[in-house]
C-alpha cells in the first residue's frame, strides 16, 4: 500500500517503508508537504484562511473574509469595500446654521434673522427644502429624490440661501458642486459649510 505520513496517538509514523522521508511530518502523502494553501494540523492538511488586509472577498479556503460589504458597497479586487456606482441612495438634509451677519451686514431689514433654505440639483432637477422662518439654527430632515451613487460621486449642484419672497434670495454660501467620496458614503453623511454657516446631510442606501 501507499505509505503516508500520519499521526496516531501522538506518535509520528511513516507507514511500512523505512525509506520514506517523514521526519517532522504528521501529514502529507509519501513524506510530501501539504498542498499549497494548507498546513498540517493534528495529522491533517488544513486550509488556513488568509484575510490579511482584506475585509471582503474569498479567504482562500472556500469562505469569505469578514465583515464583508454593507448595502451600497461591493467588494473590489484588493479585498476592500468600494462604492457600487449603480446602488441607490437617499440624501437627507438634516440641520443648518447661519452666521449672525451676512456679507452686507444683517440678513433682513431692521436686523431680522434669515430664512435658510438648501437647494440641490440632481440629474437636472432642482429640489429645495422648505425655508425656515427667522432663525440662525434650523432642522429640516428633508429627503431629496433617490438617486445612484454614481450621480452623487460625479457631483450635484447645491446652494444655501436666505429665502426672500418676491426678491432674489441672498446667498448664505455660494453655489457649490458637491461630489461625494467614499469616506462620506461610509460615514453616512457630512457637513457642508462656509465660515460659521453650514448644513448637514445624511446618506442612506436603499
Amino acid at each position: 500500500p501507499v505509505a503516508t505520513c500520519r499521526s496516531e496517538c501522538g506518535v509520528r509514523q511513516c507507514g511500512a517503508d523505512p525509506g520514506l522521508n517523514c521526519a517532522g511530518r504528521f501529514c502529507g502523502t509519501n513524506g510530501g508537504a501539504c498542498p499549497t494553501g494548507t498546513a498540517c494540523m493534528l495529522g491533517q492538511c488544513v486550509c488556513t484562511p488568509n484575510c490579511s488586509g482584506r475585509t471582503c472577498g474569498p479567504d482562500g479556503c472556500g469562505g469569505t473574509c469578514a465583515p464583508g460589504c454593507g448595502r451600497g458597497f461591493q467588494c473590489g479586487g484588493a479585498g476592500t469595500c468600494d462604492i457600487d456606482p449603480s446602488s441607490r441612495w437617499v440624501l437627507t438634509v438634516t440641520t443648518g446654521t447661519v452666521a449672525t451677519q451676512g456679507a452686507a451686514g444683517a440678513w433682513d431689514p431692521f436686523g431680522g434673522a434669515p430664512d435658510p433654505q438648501v437647494c440641490i440639483t440632481i440629474s437636472g432637477r432642482s429640489t429645495c427644502t422648505p425655508y425656515a422662518n427667522d432663525t440662525f439654527s434650523t432642522s429640516w430632515n428633508f429627503a431629496f429624490p433617490e438617486t445612484t451613487a454614481g450621480v452623487l460621486q460625479a457631483g450635484v449642484m447645491t446652494s444655501y440661501v436666505d429665502y426672500d419672497s418676491g426678491t432674489a434670495n441672498d446667498r448664505i454660501c455660494g453655489d457649490y458642486t458637491l461630489a461625494i467620496n467614499r469616506a462620506t458614503f461610509a460615514a453616512g453623511g457630512t457637513t457642508v459649510g462656509c465660515g460659521s454657516s453650514g448644513w448637514t446631510f445624511t446618506l442612506r442606501a436603499q
